[in-house]
């Protein structure tokens, strides 16, 4: 999960997916969706990309939950 720190654009895209439910495409070519491969985070399935299993989902959601409570505080 400290990946998601180190890199801030892929916790944008996973937050993305997870909360507004937005479906990210495959490129290949793209840097950040490189890094969630390399990662784990993330796999292809129809031509967009997924969280990896449902394991990683519910971390990741409970995680930037968790961020998102920090900072309003």
């Amino acid at each position: 999960m400290n990946e998601l720190y180190d890199y801030p654009e892929l916790n944008l895209i996973i937050s993305r997916m997870l909360f507004q439910e937005e479906k990210i495409l495959y490129n290949p070519d793209d840097k950040v969706i490189k890094n969630a491969f390399v990662l784990g985070f993330l796999k292809v399935q129809d031509s967009s990309v997924q969280i990896a299993n449902r394991i990683f989902e519910t971390r990741l959601y409970n995680r930037i939950l968790l961020d998102k409570r920090r900072e309003s505080e």
